[in-house]
Formats: structure tokens, C-alpha cells, sequence
């Protein structure tokens, strides 16, 4: 049998068994691309050549699109405005129409927006004058009279009370240390501390409200005892004076006033069914306290420490509540 000629045909590869090379087990990649040769010498100058004919024949050289270059973002507090303009330069860089761009554009205006409060919050504050610094509440009453010599009145009712407090063995004696008197409308006519010359023992603070500078020599609020005395005793001249046990104080000033021009309603009261607690068989009379909440229907009155102008208000009260049947009384029993 003839011998098979080794020359193949042109364009057929031969088998692997006829070259003797074994052939490569197959694979699933495919085979790598060939890299494309650099362009030569001979080309550039081609390139070259076409570029200059172009230019020679009118032909402008096509210019590339140049990358859109966007300013630096603005700090938070400047941005508030830029991210809130919906299709700017920040509509762009921050996600386009997508969900994500627009979450992150409502972020940045939220944060911004409290940026710009903070700041204009802290400006706001910067400018502002500072609050005064808190001071202690006043121990003295406004309505203190301090010149005795300008106290006058037209009113003829006048209603007084005072406080006292304690001098001598335990406190049990009682000095003037408050003198206070409105007129028939309730304005205060006087108001004076006044200056205790024994040792006080007992302030009586918690009823009395009186501290140990209301009644000092050198306090600016309290006059002394004559001055006050000869004070009262001219404003209660030929007028008609009320009082709860308003004997008490007239004893503390050491000062009488007529009977028939006293007007005193812790006895008024007493006679007409409103009496206090018994002691020893007899039946004292009724407390200021109880009289203005049950006459006056007032709450809460004398509830801690008393105040004398408050007191004298209430007895007026009490006396204007009853006024006509109290002067009828009156006349009545003076012409027996």
C-alpha cells in the first residue's frame, strides 16, 4: 500500500497526530484577542499630513467635550438655600431624579435649616441684652409711709390694725411694732413700722411677719414710738375708727377714742350670732379668720403670717357688710 504524501494541501492545518503535538484538552474559555499593534511611524505621519490638509482647506479641528467641572459644595448653614432650589447645580450632584438624590436634597435642607436657626439663634442671643440677676423678694411692704408729716385724709371711717411682738420673760408681753390704717375705700393712709426700744424676745415672725430689721433704730421703714403715736392720734380725731378687737391696738398706743365713734366688729358679731370658741364657761369672740369665711366667704385668709393692711381691709369689709343695721343700732340706743 502507497505511502500518504506529508505535504498537506494549502489552507488545511494537519492533525495533531501528524505533527506530533499533542493537542491542548479543550476548554470553556475562549481564546485571548490579539492586542492591536502600535501605530507605526508611517501612520502619525499620515495622521499628520490629513490634519493639515483639513486645517489648509477651512476645516475646523473637532474639539472635545470638555468634563462639566462643579463649584465646592457650600457649608450647611449657606446651603440651605441651594439645596431647597430643586433643580440646581445641587438637584444634580445630589442623586438627579432619582429616590436616593432626592432623600439625600431634603436631608441636607432639614440639615441646613437647623443650622441656619442655630446660627440665627445664637446671633439673636449674642445681640440681646442678659436678664437682670434674680434678686431677693422684698421683706418690706410697698406700702410703707416713711414721711409722717405728709399723711393726711379726708375719709371719715377709717379702719386700723397693728402687730406686736414679744418682749420681756418668754415673749409673753406685747409691744407695737406695725401701725396700719386705710380709708373708707380701702387705701392705705399709714403704714409704718415702728422702732421697739425694750429687748425683743419673741418676733413673732411666723404671725406677725416682723423682722428683726423692720423694728432696728437705723431701719428706714420704722419711725419711733412718740412720732407714731401723735401720728395716729391726729388722724383719728372727730373720724370713726374700725377694728377687730380694735381695744387691743389703741391700748398699744396708749391712745382712747370715743366710744360712740369706735366700731368694733369682733363684738358687733358676737352679739349677732357669730361667737368664737367657749373658755371657762363663756364664749370668746369670733376670729378675724373665721368671720371673713364665713361672713365674707374669703379662703385661704390669714393663712401664715398676717399682714396688717389686709387685716384692716377685712375689718372695713365687715363693717360695710352690715353698716346700715350697725348706725341704726346705734341711734337707737342713743336716744333710750
Amino acid at each position: 500500500m502507497a505511502a500518504v504524501p506529508a505535504v498537506m494541501p494549502a489552507g488545511l492545518t494537519p492533525p495533531a497526530a501528524a505533527t506530533g503535538v499533542a493537542a491542548a484538552p479543550p476548554t470553556g474559555r475562549a481564546a485571548p484577542k490579539k492586542r492591536k499593534a502600535a501605530p507605526d511611524a508611517n501612520w502619525a505621519r499620515l495622521r499628520d499630513a490629513a490634519a493639515a490638509a483639513d486645517l489648509a482647506a477651512g476645516k475646523k479641528k473637532p474639539e472635545h467635550k470638555k468634563r462639566k467641572v462643579f463649584p465646592p459644595r457650600p457649608p450647611p448653614a449657606a446651603a440651605a438655600g441651594t439645596a431647597a432650589g430643586g433643580r440646581g447645580g445641587g438637584h444634580q450632584r445630589d442623586g438627579g431624579r432619582g429616590g436616593a438624590g432626592k432623600r439625600r436634597r431634603s436631608a441636607a435642607a432639614s440639615g441646613g435649616a437647623t443650622a441656619a436657626a442655630a446660627a440665627a439663634g445664637a446671633s439673636a442671643v449674642a445681640g440681646a441684652t442678659p436678664p437682670p440677676p434674680p434678686t431677693a423678694p422684698p421683706s418690706t411692704p410697698p406700702s410703707m409711709v416713711t414721711d409722717l408729716s405728709a399723711v393726711l385724709t379726708t375719709s371719715h371711717v377709717l379702719s386700723m390694725d397693728c402687730e406686736m411682738v414679744g418682749v420681756g420673760p418668754g415673749g409673753k408681753e406685747s409691744a407695737l411694732a406695725r401701725v396700719s390704717i386705710v380709708d373708707a375705700r380701702g387705701g392705705v393712709v399709714l403704714d409704718t413700722h415702728v422702732v421697739v426700744a425694750e429687748p425683743v424676745t419673741d418676733y413673732r415672725t411666723w404671725v406677725s411677719g416682723i423682722l428683726p430689721h423692720h423694728v432696728a433704730a437705723r431701719s428706714p421703714t420704722a419711725n419711733s414710738y412718740s412720732a407714731t403715736q401723735g401720728c395716729v392720734a391726729e388722724l383719728l380725731k372727730g373720724r370713726i375708727l374700725v377694728g377687730h378687737a380694735v381695744q387691743n391696738d389703741l391700748r398699744s398706743l396708749m391712745l382712747d377714742h370715743p366710744r360712740r365713734a369706735t366700731r368694733d366688729t369682733s363684738n358687733w358679731y358676737k352679739k349677732h350670732g357669730h361667737g368664737g370658741r367657749k373658755v371657762v364657761g363663756r364664749r370668746l369672740p369670733p376670729a378675724l379668720r373665721k368671720l371673713a369665711t364665713t361672713v365674707l366667704g374669703m379662703e385661704g385668709f390669714q393663712k401664715g403670717e398676717h399682714d396688717s393692711v389686709g387685716d384692716a381691709r377685712v375689718a372695713l369689709a365687715l363693717y360695710k357688710k352690715n353698716s346700715k343695721r350697725w348706725e341704726t343700732e346705734i341711734r337707737e340706743k342713743r336716744r333710750c
